[in-house]
């Protein structure tokens, strides 16, 4: 076999005996063999060089069987530092992670938006700043994370480079790969928000969904065949003007009913939604809604499924559930995950 072919299969040999860790959590040289049916040798080998290399480390824990002591191998969480900067309209944040994914720290960068060669500066000091601290108790960095709200685009972000000859705009992700020399990835909040919310990885999100998140604005964005599709401006787009023009068609054809005015505004509202519901369902193949924000519960749920069947009249229905606050928050942690993947199987 020729040289490449070997080192071609000591990588692969290598990513599953790391995948197989990161799977089971702390398994023995024996257990990874058994496990990757690979031969106790190469295990040995290769769980040796991944030793010497800080990517995995020996614990604490030890295994008897049969009067013979095992020792048991994890991720190295002092291997390095994994940053996740969080970018929105409300400002930008930073989580920094140890290789095992624990949360060291998290703060704000900024209270409000900032771009292009201002926010490169402000990552770059925060992430200094960050590692300075630790360095002398743990690693390097090892790898960034970009996540940016739905209605944003890394082409907003681009910085300019200069040679000090010429100058270029390039994206914000390839000039931290450029300073830093590690792997960066990007990605969209909303990206993770199903898969959370159905317990699911990134590869097994529901394909063709939209989510809608009812707050001060009424925002929605789509997602077909596993991706999130660009719409007006960005990957969300916001529904107040559609709202608006619903809302005063509503006034002008319903006739006045003698109820409260909450229970009318509650019931407009839920009409409203409906019909926004049913274009999305008309415009896109959609499977799923998925429905976060103030003011959604179950009740709302039921109602505007009730509504849509209606307006559908007979076309396909989508499934209408509602997400959790508490899936909407561990965007950072999944991304940190996505990144360390790329640190270890490079």
């Amino acid at each position: 076999m020729r040289k490449s072919g070997l080192r071609d299969m000591k990588k692969k040999n290598r990513q599953l005996i790391m995948r197989t860790v990161l799977e089971y959590g702390s398994l023995s040289r024996i257990e990874i063999a058994g496990k990757t049916e690979l031969s106790p040798s190469t295990v040995s080998s290769l769980v040796s060089e991944l030793l010497d290399e800080g990517l995995l480390k020996e614990s604490d824990v030890k295994i008897s069987t049969a009067g013979r002591s095992r020792t048991e191998l994890t991720v190295n969480g002092d291997y390095g530092y994994i940053m996740v900067v969080e970018i929105g309209r409300k400002g930008i944040c930073l989580n920094r992670f140890d290789m095992a994914l624990q949360n060291k720290e998290s703060y704000c960068l900024s209270d409000v938006l900032v771009e292009g060669n201002e926010l490169l500066a402000l990552i770059s000091a925060g992430v200094q700043k960050s590692l300075e601290r630790e360095a002398q108790q743990y690693g390097v960095l090892a790898g960034i994370g970009l996540l940016f709200q739905e209605d944003m685009r890394p082409s907003d972000f681009n910085v300019v480079y200069s040679t000090g000859v010429s100058s270029a705009s390039i994206s914000l992700r390839e000039s931290l790969i450029t300073q830093y020399r590690v792997p960066v990835e990007e990605e969209y909040s909303q990206t993770y928000t199903v898969a959370n919310a159905l317990g699911k990885k990134m590869d097994e999100v529901v394909r063709n969904s939209a989510h809608i998140a009812i707050g001060a604005n009424v925002v929605a964005s789509v997602t077909v065949e596993g991706k999130l599709l660009p719409l007006r401006e960005g990957f969300c787009a916001d529904m107040a003007p559609f709202l608006e023009k619903l809302s005063s068609e509503d006034m002008e054809e319903s006739p006045e009913e003698q109820r409260p005015d909450c229970e009318q505004t509650r019931i407009q509202q839920e009409h409203i939604l409906s019909r926004i519901i049913a274009l999305l369902c008309i415009l896109f193949p959609l499977d799923d809604i998925f429905l976060s924000g103030s003011g959604v519960d179950d009740k709302l749920v039921r109602h505007l499924g009730i509504q849509v069947r209606k307006q559908l009249a007979g076309g396909k229905m989508p499934g209408i559930r509602r997400l959790d606050q508490k899936d909407m928050s561990q965007a950072a942690d999944v991304l940190a995950e996505k990144v360390r993947e790329s640190v270890l199987f490079a």
